[in-house]
């Protein structure tokens, strides 16, 4: 991660975006670089939305999907105010397998990959906003 830059970061996010938001404010709030007033800020971050998708990869010989890829994707505005950058996005993705036999083990999987995911874009977030 670039330590050399304390410039303050004011961030707007969804409520419903947990593991994200968890990641990256307190990254944020850790290096001192998180702030609560939006006109203090150097950058001035707004999560526009946020987005899961789920799609069939493949299909087994019986028809029944056999792999899922679960992507999730951030829209994001950023003013840093030198440039601003809108309707800026970053996006993630991973396939796994599906066992209709084993239900809630595919839940769970789906689940760690849902924090897995998030945990990626919001440190990739960071990198955006350096």
């Amino acid at each position: 991660m670039d330590h050399q830059s304390n410039t303050t970061v004011y961030v707007s996010t969804q409520n419903d975006m947990f593991e994200f938001n968890q990641v990256l404010l307190r990254n944020l709030e850790e290096s001192g670089r998180l702030v609560d007033d939006a006109n203090s800020a150097d950058n001035k971050l707004e999560i526009v939305s946020a987005k899961w998708q789920k799609r069939i990869a493949s299909v087994g010989d019986d028809g029944v999907a056999s792999e899922y890829t679960l992507s999730y994707r951030i829209i994001y505005n950023l003013d840093t105010g030198t440039k601003e950058l809108s309707g800026q996005s970053i996006s993630a993705q991973q396939d796994y397998s599906y066992n209709r036999n084993q239900l809630l083990s595919v839940d769970s999987e789906e689940s760690q990959i849902k924090q897995s995911l998030s945990k990626q874009l919001a440190l990739r977030m960071l990198r955006v906003i350096k």
